[in-house]
C-alpha cells in the first residue's frame, strides 16, 4: 500500500494543477495551455525538490517494469487524463469519439510534454539557453500549444486527404 501511495500522491496533485482543459468551452489552444502549462512549470523537472526526484525516477523504473501497484494507480489517474485528451481532440476533428489515431497522437503530445520535463538537465547541455531566457516556460509553452495545434491541423488534413480519396486508392491503403 506504500508503495502504491507513493506513485499516485504525486500524480493526484499533478492531475489537480490541469484544471479543466477538458472543458468543451475551451478554444483547442486554451486547452492545450490549461493541459501542458503544468509539465512545463514543474519543480520536479528542475531538480528543485530531491523527494520528487526520488518519485520521478521511481516512475520511470515503473514505466520500464511496471508492478501491479503501477498499474492501478495508471488505471486510476493516467488513463482517465488520456481519454480526457483523447476526447478533446475528437471534439477538434469533429468526431463522435477517439480512434487509434488519435490515441496516437495523444502518446505524441504527451511525449512532448514529459520530455520538457523529464530532459531537462540534456537540454541545458545542448542548448542552455533554452531553459535559462528571460520568460523561458511561457515560451516553452507558447511553441508546444503551436507545435499541438500543428499536430491537430496535420491529422485533420490527413483525415481529409483520406476521405476524399478515390475508392481504388482507399482500397490499396487497406492491403
Amino acid at each position: 500500500g506504500l508503495h502504491r501511495e507513493v506513485l499516485l500522491r504525486p500524480l493526484t496533485a499533478f492531475r489537480a494543477e490541469f484544471g479543466r482543459f477538458d472543458d468543451p468551452a475551451l478554444s483547442f489552444e486554451q486547452a492545450m495551455r490549461m493541459f501542458l502549462a503544468p509539465f512545463v512549470a514543474s519543480a520536479a523537472c528542475d531538480g528543485a525538490d530531491s523527494d520528487e526526484l526520488h518519485v520521478m525516477r521511481l516512475h520511470l523504473r515503473e514505466m520500464l517494469e511496471p508492478t501491479p501497484a503501477f498499474r492501478e494507480v495508471v488505471a486510476q489517474v493516467i488513463a482517465p487524463l488520456h481519454q480526457a485528451v483523447s476526447a478533446l481532440l475528437a471534439r477538434h476533428c469533429g468526431l463522435r469519439q477517439a480512434d487509434d489515431d488519435l490515441h496516437q497522437l495523444v502518446f505524441a503530445l504527451a511525449a512532448m510534454a514529459n520530455d520538457y520535463c523529464m530532459s531537462r538537465e540534456f537540454m541545458k547541455m545542448l542548448a542552455p539557453g533554452v531553459l535559462s531566457r528571460p520568460n523561458a516556460h511561457e515560451q516553452i509553452l507558447d511553441r508546444l500549444v503551436g507545435y499541438s495545434r500543428a499536430l491537430l491541423d496535420h491529422e485533420i488534413a490527413r483525415r481529409a486527404a483520406a476521405a476524399s480519396a478515390p475508392a481504388a486508392t482507399k482500397r490499396k491503403a487497406h492491403r
